[in-house]
């Protein structure tokens, strides 16, 4: 499938990832200048969605690889953010806000873990 249709729907997957993102950055804006609210909750999203499609594969439900390369790579890819995640934790910290820094920190290294597993379980559990 490494084809020119593989190449466009990782390119639309990354589109509407990337929109999404945006339109949740917008929503949260007046949240999100306290608290990196939607860079949170997107990073979150994409570990449930993930954790879903680990879970329908486990499961045996049919994935096609063009569905996964839309969802997990375009989409996924596109929607979560490792660098903002970065750059926010250091920007809240060097603000002083040395506990904040540190919460938000945990919040989305062990909420990501958590909400991965709670879509790869679930998703077993309807699917099985």
């Amino acid at each position: 499938m490494k084809t020119i249709n593989s190449i466009l729907l990782v390119g639309f997957g990354g589109f509407v990832g990337a929109i999404s993102r945006y339109l949740i950055a917008l929503a949260l804006e007046p949240v999100s200048m306290a608290f990196p609210a939607g860079t949170l909750l997107v990073n979150l999203t994409g570990c449930l969605i993930i954790g879903g499609i680990a879970g329908l594969v486990d499961a045996s439900v049919s994935i096609s690889p063009a569905s996964r390369l839309f969802i997990v790579t375009g989409f996924c890819g596109a929607l979560t953010t490792m660098s903002s995640f970065v750059y926010e934790t250091d920007r809240i910290f060097r603000s002083g806000q040395s506990m904040q820094a540190l919460v938000y920190f945990l919040a989305t290294l062990a909420g990501s873990f958590t909400i991965f597993f709670a879509g790869y379980f679930l998703t077993k559990l309807v699917f099985k």
